[in-house]
């Protein structure tokens, strides 16, 4: 079937399962860009079809083996009904894609409102599964991550949604998972007499090394009593907590240094778990929080959020007049033009990246009214977030507005790339003989233009959006043509791959949301 692409393939890398990675950001990160970047296409259908697309995706989810690997059309096919015919063959690993779909599953099921009822099967709730399998709901959280896949359901309401299980899917769970399932069950609450010699041994370890850290205490005491380690941990947090006047592992205290908050920030972003991070530095994860949350605020003021205004961004029904369809309403393509991306000096790598549908013109001209009103929402939120008392939700919020603002304009200029492939044929149609070298330079430097266009462009104009970057891009190109002639430099012959990398760079760069210095 092939090899898995890269970034997906390694399901077991430097020793982690990727099957189990950790949470990021108070949740789970998808592992499979193109898994995410689908589930996000999905959350613009209709709740009808999010609906079937649920079931279908924990249908899928179930049939995937973690030691095979999948083509990426095979899962949207499974998902959505729907071929795509085509010809570029991305392969994925099952041990990436499980813990995917569940994210799908629950970002769907969490975008319709359902209840129980609605759904004519039954379900558990994460106490009622808990003391069912007489484990903690602590150790169903660990499950989630380990196979075990939920929904997100409205109980009751106006309450907040819950998560939820299948009995289906907690027979597949124990069907696979004999052991671990048995283990926990038959876990034996500590006596109060194991509990003070575990402290006892904590404090003496403590003694003999004032400068130990809280989890080597944690895993000598483990070691010395013969405990599971997170069940000594537990008790050691537990005990300080309950008793600040006689903590036996000291915390340091005082402002933290430059140099620990970076290492906070790194970590952060690499996905590890705020408390493993806490624990690794010796502070609260209160404090890790507050600082994830500190870096998270400051990273909203370098969004451009430049903007296109219209009185309409003021009206009571701007959001029902603007956002009211969906976005597959919108799209509205033209055949594909095989002609336009036709090049016989390029190689079928490079053309592969501009075989793309043209929008239509009034889509294109939607879809700007969109982009640019959902700029002035994300510039509103950010000018009225309280950052004296800034709260998670308020920025998760903003970052929401930030994914529709990119998932937008990465249509747009994935629409365009066969329009800026036959501008730079055409700049070069008197030079017979140019390099492949030369053919992506002149495309870098138009995508960029692409790019730049995007944020000032005016829907209201009566000029299309076409018109206006083949105007641009023309007028620039010559300039740039002219630029690279005079110079009479040789620049350096680059492979394939390395053409393909640099061209498929500059659109990933121009796709984001630009950032300010």
């Amino acid at each position: 079937m092939g090899k898995p692409r890269e970034g997906s393939q390694n399901p077991k890398k430097n020793g982690v399962n990727r099957e189990t990675l950790p949470p990021i950001r108070g949740g789970r990160k998808f592992i499979c860009p193109e898994i995410q970047d689908l589930c996000k296409q999905l959350l613009f259908s209709p709740a009808a079809q999010r609906h079937k697309q649920f079931l279908r995706a924990e249908q899928l989810h179930d049939e995937i083996q973690t030691n095979q690997n999948y083509p990426l059309e095979f899962l949207i096919y499974k998902i959505t009904n729907r071929r795509l015919g085509s010809s570029d063959a991305i392969i994925l690993a099952g041990r990436a894609i499980r813990p995917d779909l569940r994210l799908m599953i629950d970002q769907l099921t969490d975008s319709l409102e359902l209840s129980p009822s609605d759904l004519q099967e039954s379900m558990l709730s994460t106490q009622q599964l808990a003391a069912q399998l007489n484990i903690s709901t602590k150790t169903l959280s660990r499950w989630r991550s380990q196979g075990l896949r939920w929904r997100k359901i409205r109980v009751i309401a106006n309450r907040r949604k819950q998560v939820l299980f299948t009995e289906q899917a907690v027979e597949l769970f124990k069907n696979a998972n004999h052991s671990l399932i048995e283990n926990a069950s038959n876990f034996v609450r500590l006596n109060d007499t194991q509990r003070e010699d575990i402290l006892n041994a904590a404090r003496k370890i403590t003694a003999e090394n004032p400068s130990f850290s809280f989890n080597q205490v944690a895993t000598q005491a483990a070691a010395q009593t013969s405990t599971a380690l997170e069940t000594v941990r537990y008790l050691l947090e537990k005990h300080d907590k309950d008793h600040p006047d006689n903590v036996i592992i000291q915390q340091p205290h005082g402002l933290l240094n430059q140099k620990t908050t970076q290492l906070v920030i790194r970590a952060y972003r690499r996905g590890i778990k705020p408390s493993q991070i806490a624990e690794r530095i010796g502070r609260s994860r209160t404090t890790i929080f507050r600082i994830i949350l500190d870096h998270r605020i400051r990273e909203l003021d370098y969004f451009d959020l430049t903007y296109i205004t219209s009185r309409v961004y003021d009206r009571d029904d701007a959001d029902e007049v603007i956002l009211g369809r969906d976005l597959d309403q919108i799209l509205d393509y033209h055949k594909l033009d095989a002609a336009a991306i036709d090049n016989q000096s390029l190689p079928d790598a490079i053309l592969t990246l501009f075989q793309k549908p043209r929008l239509k013109d009034t889509a294109i001209r939607s879809l700007m009214v969109r982009y640019h009103y959902l700029k002035f929402k994300a510039t509103h939120a950010r000018n009225t977030l309280d950052r004296k008392h800034p709260k998670a939700g308020d920025v998760d919020s903003f970052m929401q507005l930030i994914e529709q603002i990119e998932s937008i304009r990465s249509i747009i200029i994935q629409s365009h790339l066969p329009i800026v492939l036959s501008l730079v044929k055409r700049q070069l149609i008197d030079h017979p003989q140019h390099r492949a070298g030369l053919v992506v330079s002149l495309l870098v430097f138009a995508i960029n233009i692409l790019g730049n266009t995007i944020d000032h462009y005016d829907p209201s104009r009566s000029t299309t959006f076409n018109t206006s970057i083949k105007n641009r891009i023309l007028k620039e190109l010559a300039v740039k043509q002219a630029a690279i002639e005079k110079s009479g430099k040789a620049s350096r012959r680059e492979s394939e791959s390395m053409l393909v990398d640099k061209l498929q760079k500059q659109i990933d760069r121009v796709t984001s949301l630009p950032r300010t210095a």
